[in-house]
């Protein structure tokens, strides 16, 4: 979850844009459905004015939020005819205020373009009802639906605000374990912006001298090294999208089963997902400020993977 700017002046365009269409491209987590309800309950100001799903921006214009929370507003049925829905979802731990969640591979974090049910989201809202009034259904952050591992979800506003605020401040550690394609030599740290590629807007793109691109930096540190792969560890020192795989695959080191970033068609066949779990979360309870820790084991398949690359190395 990042933090939404109580201000912000619209950067460079190749052309006016509706503001919509503009919001979707820029927090494209949410579809242009939900930005375009937003704008019809009047949550902007546009220099000024109120402005309409269809106004145009033009750079120098100036946005205003006008909510107090510090993540998106919260979703109604109003425009994704949002359900609570009976699910499975695997709880590490919750209590009053939080829930941390093993997340499977293959389940979609909230609905979107295109998907509307069968969520994380409506999984969480039916064990928690109470969720479907907070900000963004209390989701602190997301994971893709072929990424597997952990999620602190809050359960109450207040949980949600001072998670929010540990986000914000980069208080919680995310730790994740990736299987990449070739023989990484030495653990480092990547420190280059990220944004949106302008050629394809799902994906995205490290872009180190663009205004429109946004600090991430990742830390990445060898556990294994096999015959042609290599385990290691990536912290999170900020939370952009895709930031694991587009830092990885920029090395020349895409993530083993990566459809979307890889050029390498061997790394694509080798696995089918990407080959990426979120083993470790770290943060503060929202109450106590105790630190607390949370550890996943490897799901199944990434297991396998894993013993399979031992023995080929073992093997060699």
């Amino acid at each position: 979850m990042e933090s939404l700017p109580s201000q912000q002046h619209i950067g460079p365009l190749d052309k006016k844009t509706r503001i919509d269409k503009w919001l979707s491209e820029q927090y494209p987590q949410f579809s242009r459905a939900y930005w375009t309800e937003c704008l019809k309950q009047g949550l902007f100001l546009l220099n000024g004015a109120q402005p309409q799903p269809k106004t145009t921006v033009k750079e120098g214009d100036v946005l205003e939020w006008l909510w107090d929370e510090p993540g998106f507003p919260a979703a109604t049925t109003q425009y994704l005819d949002f359900r609570s829905e009976p699910g499975n979802l695997e709880y590490l731990a919750t209590t009053e205020h939080y829930a941390v969640i093993d997340k499977p591979v293959g389940l979609v974090v909230h609905p979107g373009a295109g998907v509307h049910s069968g969520t994380l989201a409506n999984f969480l809202t039916h064990d928690h009802p109470s969720n479907v009034q907070l900000p963004n259904w209390g989701l602190i952050h997301r994971l893709d639906k072929d990424t597997s591992g952990l999620m602190v979800v809050a359960l109450t506003l207040e949980g949600y605000h001072a998670l929010t605020q540990q986000m914000l401040c980069r208080d919680i550690s995310r730790i994740y374990w990736a299987v990449v394609f070739g023989i990484v030599r030495y653990s480092q740290t990547i420190d280059v912006p990220i944004g949106r590629d302008p050629s394809n807007r799902l994906k995205k793109k490290v872009m180190p001298h663009s205004e429109r691109a946004r600090r991430a930096c990742t830390h990445v540190r060898v556990l294994e090294r096999f015959a042609h792969s290599t385990l290691v560890e990536c912290e999170l020192e900020t939370g952009r999208t895709h930031q694991i795989r587009v830092h990885l695959e920029h090395l020349g080191y895409p993530l083993l089963g990566e459809q979307l970033y890889s050029r390498q068609t061997a790394a694509r066949a080798l696995f089918p997902r990407q080959a990426l779990h979120a083993r470790e979360l770290h943060f503060n309870d929202p109450i106590s400020g105790e630190r607390v820790n949370f550890e996943s084991t490897l799901p199944e398949d990434l297991a396998q993977l894993v013993v399979a690359l031992q023995e080929g190395a073992a093997g060699a």
